[in-house]
């Protein structure tokens, strides 16, 4: 059977008088299909198949075609077919009633930020992930841990569009989830916290790259000395990984080398392992640092 043959089974499959399994599978094929076949007809049978299994009233098949959107982004390759397909499906997608499909749709969105027009970003998207990010913050369910996973992503796709008011409410919801405040009676919010503190580890040195030097200083820096001084090993140890990119991203910052011998001093044989991996680039940076504060006392 060859794909002209696929394409109609394919869109068959996705209607809502199938079974559920057969419209899962229809949202599958369709991933496979943007591959190996023509764009014209993923424009004119795919991307509407696509737009009706996200209306679909069953939450798995929504959430199937959610984790796929990407993919016919990617193959349709057309800032305005993207808007005017599928730009529709991921705003629907973001405001659904399931947290399972707006899970789904939050970790595909900055893949297919870059086949979205510059003017729709502005307008449509940043709008409407500053949205599904602060009901995330205050119902502190698991969508909050995709978001805290996304953040680095998002921030990085649309650095260039960014205003400052949006910059900074990046860097403000960036510290609103490290800081979340989660109190020992309250084990499932103690989790999310430190799943929200994994992530946003992970996505520090982005955060590093975009931020001027006086922000980094009074907003990130203590966050830093916060993820060095973690409880948690896996944040110690995220951090540990990345930490090369935060001093060449930082080679003037004295504090760095402080920081630096904390997480040393805590003793986990994993974080010392990420650190000495490294070693390389982040000695010849600090003894440059160490010789300008030599230079710099009295004598």
């Amino acid at each position: 059977m060859d794909h002209l043959q696929i394409v109609p089974l394919a869109v068959r499959q996705a209607s809502p008088t199938q079974r559920i399994q057969r419209r899962v599978i229809s949202a599958r094929l369709l991933e496979k299909l943007c591959a190996i076949i023509p764009v014209e007809s993923i424009r004119k049978d795919l991307a509407p198949c696509a737009k009706m299994l996200c209306q679909d009233p069953n939450a798995t098949v929504r959430t199937a075609i959610a984790q796929r959107l990407s993919v016919i982004a990617q193959s349709l390759n057309n800032s305005t077919d993207c808007v005017s397909m599928l730009l529709p499906c991921l705003i629907e997608l973001c405001k659904d009633d399931d947290p399972g499909v707006r899970e789904a749709i939050l970790n595909t969105i900055a893949v297919c930020l870059p086949y979205f027009t510059k003017e729709s970003r502005k307008t449509v998207v940043i709008p409407l992930l500053k949205k599904c990010t602060d009901q995330s913050l205050i119902l502190r369910d698991s969508s909050l841990a995709v978001v805290s996973k996304q953040l680095g992503p998002w921030l990085y796709a649309l650095k260039d569009i960014l205003s400052p008011s949006e910059q900074r409410w990046f860097l403000e919801t960036f510290c609103r989830i490290v800081n979340l405040n989660a109190p020992e009676s309250d084990k499932n919010l103690q989790n999310l916290a430190l799943n929200c503190r994994r992530m946003c580890a992970f996505n520090f040195p982005c955060f590093a790259m975009i931020y001027t030097n006086e922000t980094f200083n009074e907003k990130l820096l203590p966050i830093l000395e916060k993820f060095c001084s973690d409880q948690d090993e896996e944040v110690r140890s995220t951090i540990a990984a990345g930490f090369h990119e935060i001093v060449l991203l930082r080679p003037n910052e004295s504090a760095l080398l402080t920081v630096f011998i904390d997480l040393v001093k805590s003793g986990a044989v994993e974080v010392v392992q990420h650190l000495v991996k490294n070693l390389n680039k982040i000695l010849p940076i600090f003894y440059a640092i160490a010789k300008i504060e030599q230079e710099k006392k009295p004598p």
